[in-house]
């Protein structure tokens, strides 16, 4: 497991390798017969770090720019937690998320009470889905992933 002292100096736009483990919301609530069961692991998955919201908002912005398209995203504003100033870290329920900008997704599989399971096979699970980011094509993949839930970070 990692800490968040691992991130407070970090490097604007550092890269890093991440393996986590996270338990998936399902469609279907405590009716779903898989519901808290399953743990989606990933592992292998390469992402920048950004000490501020703008490495998410530059990234959405170059796209469009690469796309033939005018760059005038504008992010909303963050839906829940407060970012730690100076840091790729998210305070929410004094629990902390680190804010990644996925590059590679890395190698994902899933476990039903420990047993690997097909994706296909869970009942309610969804894709996530990404916003409009101004139209662009080629999405910039951004997720806050608890510290608990990470098991190794390799700064690359």
């Amino acid at each position: 497991m990692v800490t968040k002292e691992q991130f407070e100096t970090i490097e604007n736009g550092v890269r890093v390798r991440l393996k986590f483990a996270t338990v998936p919301k399902l469609k279907g609530g405590k009716g779903n017969p898989h519901q808290g069961r399953i743990l989606k692991v990933t592992e292998g998955a390469i992402g920048q770090l950004f000490t501020s919201g703008k490495g998410y908002f530059d990234r959405v912005n170059e796209g469009l720019v690469e796309e033939g398209k005018e760059a005038n995203f504008e992010p909303k504003p963050r839906a829940w937690g407060v970012r730690v100033e100076g840091t790729p870290l998210i305070e929410h329920k004094e629990k902390f998320y680190l804010d990644v900008i996925f590059d590679e997704p890395g190698q994902t599989r899933f476990l039903l009470d420990g047993e690997e399971i097909e994706r296909d096979m869970i009942e309610g699970l969804e894709e996530k889905k990404e916003g409009e980011q101004g139209g662009l094509e080629n999405k910039v993949y951004v997720r806050s992933i608890g510290l608990e839930s990470i098991e190794s970070a390799e700064f690359i």
